[in-house]
């Protein structure tokens, strides 16, 4: 195992393109997608459904359907490209070293076998330890995950627990080889609102206490600002903004992002405003669009956004959009002055929480 150290990445993908076979031909779904993974750093990813999220992510762990592939691009994980390895050679990270939680555990979880049997089996898959010391450490693993009694769960079926604790049960199989990074794709969205901030308190905390990096799909721009030390924006297959969790809502450099956060209530709102909603929706051909892809639903769109393709180019030391009229200095509400500002809350925020998980654990 590479040793990583904390400003070096777990994991960089890299012009990242990923194309698909259909009736009409290959089409391009995603493309000139690159994002970094910090250690111990949780990144958000945030965008509408048909973004090009869990392609992504599936495409990291070797899992796109097969009429999907990897067109273009590099992911570089622990000295190694993920795109180059073999099945077998894949086999040896995935769910070891890079492990997964899916949307809805009911269907990832087997019904014909026991939780227990499931967490054991993972773990000895990549451990060379007896059943009973698998067990012993299954049971560990869910009470490590909030769950009261884990010696009666590890006898249970899926089907026998409630939809948060078996999300806990996911959460307890990713941990099982301790991962250096968790790809959570949509992991609450099925749970109530209570049970959601519950497990997401617990990811959160995992991260902090096993010095674990966090990949967070999602469509909830709230759970964006609990979760995220950075966040990437998605939209018709492509990143339009990659910045800290603090300066997106402060000073958002897209207008899509800046179109999202409209649509999102807050405490701090006056009593008489009107959320916003954004016009239309997501285009199907969006991979034959020649000039911006949010163009047809921007309240900023110009005749030169439509003219040629946007690239991703940086605004400041904090943020990078996919917007020509943004990187001209064109758009009033790109100005800021917060990325310093940013950072410090970001460390502030990081050593708070680390502080109040430490004084946890020893009580």
């Amino acid at each position: 195992m590479m040793a990583t150290g904390h400003n070096e990445p777990v994991l960089s993908v890299r012009d990242l393109a990923i194309s698909f076979k259909t009736e009409q031909g290959e089409r391009i779904l995603l493309r000139d997608a690159s994002f970094e993974v910090k250690r111990g750093e949780v990144l958000g990813i945030v965008g509408e459904s048909g973004s090009g999220k869990s392609i992504t992510a599936l495409s990291l762990m070797g899992l796109l359907p097969v009429s999907g592939r990897v067109s273009h691009g590099e992911a570089w994980f622990e000295g190694q490209d993920l795109f180059t390895l073999s099945p077998r050679q894949l086999d040896r990270i995935r769910g070891k070293r890079i492990a997964m939680i899916f949307q809805d555990a009911l269907t990832s979880l087997n019904p014909v076998f026991t939780i227990g049997n499931q967490i054991v089996e993972g773990i000895r898959a990549h451990q060379d330890i007896s059943k009973a010391q698998a067990t012993q450490q299954a049971a560990q693993l869910l009470s490590r995950v909030g769950m009261a009694d884990p010696d009666n769960v590890l006898g249970q079926y899926a089907h026998m627990l409630s939809g948060g604790m078996r999300q806990r049960a996911m959460i307890a199989m990713a941990l099982a080889s301790e991962p250096a990074l968790i790809i959570a794709d949509e992991a609450t969205s099925s749970l109530d609102v209570t049970i959601q901030a519950q497990i997401m308190h617990l990811l959160r905390e995992l991260s902090l206490e096993r010095d674990m990096s966090v990949l967070l799909i999602t469509h909830d721009i709230g759970l964006i600002a609990q979760m995220a030390d950075k966040v990437i924006v998605m939209y018709a297959g492509e990143i339009v903004e990659n910045t800290d969790v603090f300066t997106l809502f402060e000073a958002p450099g897209h207008p899509y992002t800046r179109a999202l956060l409209e649509t999102v209530p807050s405490i701090e709102d006056d009593k008489d405003r009107e959320l916003q909603a954004i016009p239309g929706v997501v285009p199907e051909d969006y991979d034959a669009i020649s000039g911006c892809r949010f163009a047809g639903r921007c309240a900023y769109v110009e005749p030169k956004c439509r003219e040629s393709r946007q690239i991703m180019l940086p605004l400041d030391k904090c943020r990078q959009v996919r917007c020509i009229r943004a990187q001209n200095n064109e758009l009033e509400f790109v100005h800021s002055t917060q990325c310093e500002a940013s950072k410090i809350a970001l460390a502030r925020r990081k050593q708070e929480a680390k502080a109040k998980l430490s004084e946890r654990l020893r009580t």
